[in-house]
């Protein structure tokens, strides 16, 4: 029984390591959109940091499509509107980008 007991932790410490880095990867995602997204909105350098760290803690636990929605409403709100479609590219090439920096 001790096999089957530390493949199953080996297996377990595997997953853990895998959800740990698709978690930071999910979170530089977020903050490049973040940044973008204040640059696209015309903020100051002084108001990007904070900008950028209230996105990337409104994302967490949304789905895509919500954050590009969301996304699209501030922009539109702003004078800067953009569809959601090009939001949801930019997610998946910031995606891109950060899943190659953490691999």
């Amino acid at each position: 029984m001790g096999s089957f007991d530390e493949r199953e932790a080996a297996f377990e410490k595997r997953f853990a390591v895998a959800e740990d880095a698709r978690f930071r990867a999910r979170v530089a995602r977020d903050r490049r959109v973040g940044q973008w997204a204040a640059h696209w909105l015309g903020l100051g350098e002084a108001d990007i940091e904070a900008s950028v760290s209230a996105f990337a803690q409104d994302c967490v636990g949304k789905d895509d499509s919500v954050i590009a929605v969301d996304l699209a409403a501030r922009f539109a709100a702003a004078s800067r509107p953009m569809e959601p479609a090009r939001i949801l590219r930019k997610l998946a090439a910031a995606q891109a980008e950060a899943d190659s920096a953490e691999g």
